[in-house]
């Protein structure tokens, strides 16, 4: 019988299923580029979600982010972002918070420097200070899960 991690678990296994089912990755940042990390990691079948991002859906945001309609303007994104993937992932767990509520918490530490993180963020400043946090727990983890750099034009 067909279900919804068929196809994964053909690409993955069954152990890589059940290793993802019981991993967590925090996404900071629901932008542009994180709104589209955290459907990815949601339907590739992962089973915990940390969301941090402090804006609201704007006009602005319908063209490139996966989580902006006409009905979400105003609201939060995280907020958005996690109803969208409950429409079809009812068994995962998803916590959201805005980068003030980040900023409060006594465990935003603990958080950053345990589990993976993708960055998502075009704020420098908050970049910044993350960069800070997960170089103190553990240098091996200060640096982004992927790196992008721009093409060499050592051709021309």
């Amino acid at each position: 019988m067909e279900t919804a991690e068929s196809r994964t678990s053909l690409l993955i296994g069954e152990m890589g299923l059940q290793r993802l089912k019981q991993s967590c990755v925090l996404v900071l940042g629901v932008g542009g580029v994180g709104s589209y990390c955290a459907e990815a990691l949601a339907r590739s079948g992962i089973g915990k979600l940390i969301l941090v991002d402090g804006d609201i859906v704007a006009p602005s945001n319908l063209n490139r982010q996966v989580m902006a309609q006409f009905d979400t303007i105003g609201q939060p994104k995280t907020a958005v972002m996690k109803a969208r993937i409950h429409t079809y992932r009812s068994d995962i767990q998803i916590t959201f918070m805005t980068k003030k509520q980040m900023r409060r918490s006594s465990v935003s530490q603990s958080i950053l420097s345990l589990m993976p993180s993708i960055r998502c963020l075009l704020n420098v400043i908050a970049s910044h200070i993350v960069w800070r946090i997960r170089f103190r727990s553990s240098p091996a983890w200060a640096w982004p899960i992927a790196w992008i750099r721009p093409r060499s034009r050592s051709w021309i």
